[in-house]
């Protein structure tokens, strides 16, 4: 079964994963700041298989069963892949990069797997991609959330200081103008034959 394959994979899969994000280049989180990533996202995965194959239920059954129910470990892979890409965003991953990240699990898995002669059956690797599907969404969307934010805050900054300037600006035009209205108005006129 999957969830066996990955239990006893478990480090060389994640040391797979790092290789792979390597040869991609900078950015990398060191293996020790991973709290959100592959680690984790493995430990779910192995959680969501052994709780979604039921060994005592057809495919058919268990299929029909998962559609009618919500999955909680569907829900803790969101949560945590959105705090994932928090911390992906906080060291400059691009969207490219986030996607690839989870793309190397995929790629670990079945690598090893062809590697060791371990077969994986279509329910698993479909749990499997339904799990990379939801931590991609989460990660991902966490990413262009705070993306945007920044790009909200530094227009936002922008427009701030050009509102600043303009009304600085007014307000230099507005004491120029009361000047000049002021000095009309305190200054004597005369008239044409120079008589008050």
């Amino acid at each position: 079964m999957l969830h066996e394959f990955l239990t006893v994979h478990h480090v060389k899969l994640i040391d797979h994963c790092q290789m792979l994000a390597a040869a991609r280049g900078p950015p990398r989180l060191p293996r020790d700041e991973m709290r959100y990533g592959v680690p984790l996202f493995l430990a779910q995965v192995i959680d969501t298989l052994r709780s979604e194959l039921n060994p005592g239920s057809t495919d058919d059954q268990s299929e029909a069963a998962s559609a009618r129910t919500e999955k909680p470990q569907a829900t803790q892979v969101s949560k945590t892949a959105t705090e994932h890409g928090r911390q992906l965003f906080e060291r400059g991953y691009t969207f490219d990069q986030v996607v690839h990240a989870y793309g190397d699990v995929c790629q670990a898995v079945t690598e090893l797997a062809n590697d060791r002669g371990a077969p994986i059956a279509a329910r698993e690797f479909k749990i499997l991609n339904h799990c990379l599907d939801d931590a991609i969404a989460a990660a991902v969307t966490e990413l262009a959330r705070r993306r945007y934010h920044l790009a909200w805050e530094s227009s936002k900054s922008a427009m701030d200081a050009r509102l600043r300037d303009l009304m600085q600006g007014l307000r230099l035009d507005i004491d120029r103008r009361e000047t000049i209205a002021l000095e009309r108005i305190t200054t004597p006129t005369s008239d044409a034959d120079g008589q008050r």
